[in-house]
Parts: structure tokens; C-alpha cells; sequence
């Protein structure tokens, strides 16, 4: 006689949790977007300062928040033609796999084939190539036709919230 109670019960704790763990993750990843849609409009400079101050602009973005993985750019082709990491990254992770991973053809992937990559935009969970782990990118055209990719991990994401809910008291 109680089941279906209980099971109601359980089915709306079920959708309050999901809308909670929504709005959590829509707040952590504000910041993340509007410092990739500040970073779209310093990118693209040529020249001998442009790359110098390219590169300055994504460390930056790498530092800004602690669930970025890597930044990287793009060219117009879909290849990785520089790529930055946190500060906070390991030496030993960050030397070999910079040098390996420029050039890297993403020109198959769905964040860089997607008809919506001419704005800022948040993908779907994939499989970095960049990092060998699962992420979602902050994606962002560059005025010079290049994208700019922030990808941020997951499981620090989760982190993250996790912290962040348990600070608010939820």
C-alpha cells in the first residue's frame, strides 16, 4: 500500500537532485565561458608579438580556473597549433606531452566539425585527445578563423562543486 508513495517519493528526490547537480555545474562553469569569451577577442594577433602575447593570453586562461586541464588553439585546418597548461601541472606531464601533442589533427572531432563552432559554447563529454582523459571543452572562434579550446576535467569539476556545495551548506 505504501510502494507507490515510495516510489513517488523517491522519483521527485531523484529530479530534485538532478536539477541541484544542473545548477551546480551551470555555476561552475560561468566563469570558465566568460573568461573564454574575454580570450577570443586578445587572440589572434600576427607578427613578432603575437604569438609571444597569444601564448600569455592562454596561460592565463590555463590559470584561471582550477578545473582547466589545457588550453589550446586550433588552426584553421583542426590542428593543435599551441597549447598551454596550468602552471599548477606537473614539469614531468607538461614537457613531453606539449611537444607531442602539437600538430595533432582534430579536424574529425565533433567540437571542431560542429555547426555551432563559430560561437562560445560548452561541448558534450568526449575523450580528450590532448589529455587522454574524459573532459567537456569551452570552445571559441578566434577573429583569425582558429579555435580556442579550454578543455576542463571532470572529475576536478566535480571536486570542485563538491567543495563549493558543501561550503554553501547544500
Amino acid at each position: 500500500q505504501l510502494f507507490p508513495q515510495v516510489e513517488a517519493m523517491q522519483v521527485s528526490l531523484n529530479a530534485t537532485l538532478a536539477n541541484n547537480i544542473a545548477r551546480s555545474t551551470q555555476r561552475s562553469l560561468t566563469w570558465p565561458m566568460a573568461a573564454v569569451q574575454a580570450s577570443v577577442y586578445q587572440l589572434g594577433g600576427e607578427g613578432a608579438h603575437g604569438a609571444p602575447l597569444n601564448l600569455a593570453v592562454m596561460q592565463q586562461l590555463a590559470d584561471s580556473h582550477d578545473a582547466v586541464e589545457s588550453v589550446y588553439t586550433l588552426d584553421r585546418g583542426g590542428k593543435v597549433a599551441a597549447l598551454v597548461y596550468p602552471r599548477t601541472a606537473s614539469t614531468a606531464l607538461k614537457q613531453p606531452t606539449t611537444h607531442n601533442r602539437l600538430g595533432l589533427d582534430l579536424s574529425q572531432s565533433e567540437m571542431f566539425r560542429s555547426p555551432e563552432k563559430y560561437k562560445v559554447r560548452i561541448s558534450p563529454i568526449f575523450l580528450s585527445a590532448v589529455s587522454d582523459r574524459p573532459m567537456i571543452a569551452i570552445t571559441g572562434p578566434i577573429a583569425t578563423g582558429e579555435m580556442l579550446v579550454m578543455e576542463i576535467s571532470l572529475a576536478r569539476l566535480g571536486q570542485i562543486q563538491n567543495a563549493a556545495d558543501a561550503v554553501d551548506g547544500v
